[in-house]
Formats: C-alpha cells, structure tokens, sequence
C-alpha cells in the first residue's frame, strides 16, 4: 500500500469523521502516501495535518469541469487503494474512473457495481465504524477513532487567552433550520448558569449574526460571542479546554469526537441512530423526551419542519442543565 485515495467530499463533520481512516491506514502502513479528497473549502480543518500528503478539492460549482481536471490528476497516480466513504454519484464516478488498483466502497453508491468491494451502508453503526468496515480487510477490524492535529500555536493562543477560568462553549448554528435550537431555549440555559462561568458562542464567520442575536437575548455577564474570531483549529483548541461543549447535530460534534473532548449533543429533527452521534469519553445526548411521533424525520435537518410544529425543538432548559449538573464537581 504505497498510495492510498480517500473520497469524502461531503459537509465538514462526515470528513472530521473520515480521518479516522486516515489514523488506522497510517498506522498499518506507515510509509504510504495517503491523499484526501474532499469538497472545496473544507480543507482549513485539516491544516498542518501529518498524514496527509495531498489535498485534492472537488468544486462543485462547476462539478464537470472539476470532476476531469481530478481524473486527469488521479488516473496516472496508480493508486494502490482507492476508499470511497460517500454515496453518492459524483464521488462513486470518481472512485470507479480512479484506475485504483483495488476500489472499495458503499453498496448504496450508484458506481458500486464497478468497485472491487462493496460493502453495506448500515444506517445504525457509528460514521466511524461504518467506515473502518471499508479497510477491515486491509488492516483489522479495530476502528481508530478520528483526529485533528491543532499547532503548537493554536494550543498556546488558548492557553494565554482562555486558560484561566473554566468555562462552557456553545455552537448554536447550523446549515439546516431543523437541526438548531431555538436561541430562547439557549438563553435561558444560559441564564440559570453561574454568574462566574464563562460561556464563549461558537461558529463560523456566517454564524456571527446568529450568536450575537444569542448574546443579546441571553444578556448576562461572562458571555462572549467569539463566532468567526478565530480559524478552525483555534476553535478546536478552545473547544478541548472547556468544561462542556454544546453542540447540534452538526461539526462541532465531529469536532469533540475528534479531541475526545465533553460533550453534550443536542439532537432535535434527527437522531444518533443514523450514525452520527458523539464518541468522546464524557458525552450527553439530549432530545426531546417523549420524543414526537413524527420523530426523527431524517438523518439531514430541512430548512422547516414538513409537519410546521418543530415539536421536537422545543426542548425545556432543564434538561440542557442536567450535563452540567453532572460535572458540577469539576466546575466550582
């Protein structure tokens, strides 16, 4: 196995999650080259990551055009293995067109029929697991857990910035409307949480507005809105150093599984059965109890809820408490 092809050019939290291919493949053979291919813009994650000899990026805006370019790049590589973690027709077309030597992936995939291993894609096993079953025959049936490689520069900008006093953070956003919270639920979380705890708000540059508005709601001392401040890695980072993470059903679960930090996962239109609930050590899963019966209604979140009630997002603060309480010992 002296060159390896993964395919994962999904959102960020299932490549967060592929890199736990990356972990166990190295370790198997620690002289190969391993390439990544992802969709474009996802690669900030991954900077300064030691496995990774290559970035390959998928631009969908103009697929064609990128999908020849990627084959014009990969074809001569003679790759001795091509994974192909997702499945669906573009990165199935590029597996199947890759000239791997062996080819594995999912049987849901269109192009499986043309892989030299298919295996099942089985909704109740962990991303990670389903996964790890696409390499067992090359390595063992063990998965690696995923990992995400922070410099030595983001550890220290942590320490000197936010290493003093212990505090919470909170990723309140999300690409689909199903998946988040309601930011009067968070404010009031918020609200009943020790004056002297620090709680930084979380996300991307496109995520500012939304945590200002929860900051603004929320209004007490101690809370920053710390959203688009810092690269990815930072966040990383920050998000190891703290007491409790909050997260949705989005990367920052990804995230805390990658630096085995705490967690407490909130799941409102979907749920950990699809495979994507959290594998840090300390973890909470949260989710409307009694769940609606209308409950989940699929393994991605909608821009509304089809029944117009979002029942299951209407989760009471006290329950989003219950973590904390837990862990009170370490906190004061």
């Amino acid at each position: 196995m002296d060159k390896i092809l993964i395919i994962q050019p999904a959102f960020l939290g299932d490549l967060i999650l592929a890199t736990a291919l990356i972990e166990k493949l190295k370790a198997y053979y620690p002289s190969s080259q391993i390439d990544l291919l992802i969709r474009k813009g996802q690669g900030r994650i991954l900077k300064g990551h030691p496995h990774i000899h290559q970035l390959l990026e998928l631009d969908r805006s103009n697929k064609w055009r990128s999908i020849r370019q990627l084959l014009a790049h990969i074809r001569p590589q003679n790759y001795d293995l091509v994974v192909n973690c997702h499945r669906h027709f573009t990165a199935g077309l590029l597996a199947s067109l890759s000239k791997g030597k062996k080819v594995v992936g999912f049987k849901k995939n269109p192009f499986s029929w043309a892989f030299n291993q298919a295996e099942e894609h089985i909704w109740a096993e962990q991303e990670v697991y389903r996964n790890h079953r696409l390499i067992a025959a090359f390595t063992d049936k063990e998965a690696a857990m995923p990992k995400l490689y922070p410099s030595a520069e983001d550890w220290d900008f942590v320490a000197e910035n936010y290493g003093q006093k212990p505090y919470i953070t909170i990723s309140p956003a999300s690409l689909w409307e199903t998946k988040r919270l309601p930011l009067a639920v968070w404010a009031e979380l918020i609200q009943q949480l020790p004056k002297s705890l620090y709680v930084y708000i979380l996300g991307g540059p496109a995520d500012r507005e939304h945590a200002q508005a929860l900051v603004q709601l929320a209004s007490r001392p101690n809370l920053h809105n710390l959203a688009g401040q810092h690269s990815f890695l930072q966040d990383v980072a920050l998000m190891k150093g703290a007491k409790l993470n909050y997260v949705l059903d989005s990367a920052p679960l990804h995230i805390c599984s990658a630096i085995d930090a705490p967690v407490a996962a909130v799941f409102c239109s979907t749920s950990p059965s699809y495979g994507f609930g959290p594998l840090s050590k300390t973890q909470f899963i949260i989710h409307q109890q009694p769940a609606p019966a209308c409950w989940p209604c699929g393994s991605h979140g909608y821009t509304a809820c089809p029944k117009a009630h979002f029942n299951c997002g209407q989760i009471a603060a006290m329950p989003l408490l219950a973590p904390l309480k837990q862990l009170a010992h370490e906190l004061f």
